[in-house]
């Protein structure tokens, strides 16, 4: 997986990560997971608008945790949904046409790795409206963090 920008992606340098993370809500005190969504902005725009109370469309969350031989599974409810706009301040304008995607919600289901009704954000980088969002991270909110900390950010592909 690359860790530096080129001309064919627009995952950031690393050492931007923990910056764009912080900004898009994320903070230090729990570790921040990124992986692949098997989720659209389809699929997205319909767990937002599409739910009832009694009949939840949800994000289908699926990730491999370091040190894990199992995919974890969470339907993840969604809560709130805000645009994020890269923004180059040297040149004073927008980076990307299309938003990013900053999601919170709670854990549905559980599993070894998730507790039902666990808080957690996402970071979603937007690719196509109808592909699947290449890179995305999850966190768990923390209930205390440190605002001088660094987001510790740890990869969690499904291997295989």
């Amino acid at each position: 997986m690359p860790k530096e920008a080129n001309a064919q992606s627009t995952f950031p340098v690393e050492s931007d990560e923990n910056d764009m993370l912080a900004q898009a809500h994320f903070q230090p005190g729990e570790t921040a997971y990124m992986f692949t969504a098997d989720f659209t902005r389809e699929d997205l725009k319909e767990a937002l608008f599409g739910s009832t109370r009694s009949q939840p469309k949800t994000l289908l969350v699926r990730m491999q945790p370091p040190g894990q031989d199992q995919v974890e599974e969470a339907q993840i409810v969604v809560r709130k949904v805000e645009q994020i706009y890269s923004y180059d301040h040297v040149r004073n304008e927008i980076c990307t046409p299309a938003p990013d995607w900053y999601v919170e919600g709670e854990v549905l289901t559980a599993s070894s790795f998730w507790m039902i009704g666990a808080a957690v954000r996402l970071y979603v980088l937007d690719g196509d409206q109808n592909e699947k969002c290449e890179y995305t991270w999850i966190q768990r909110i923390p209930k205390s963090f440190d605002p001088n900390g660094k987001i510790k950010v740890e990869e969690a592909f499904i291997q295989g």
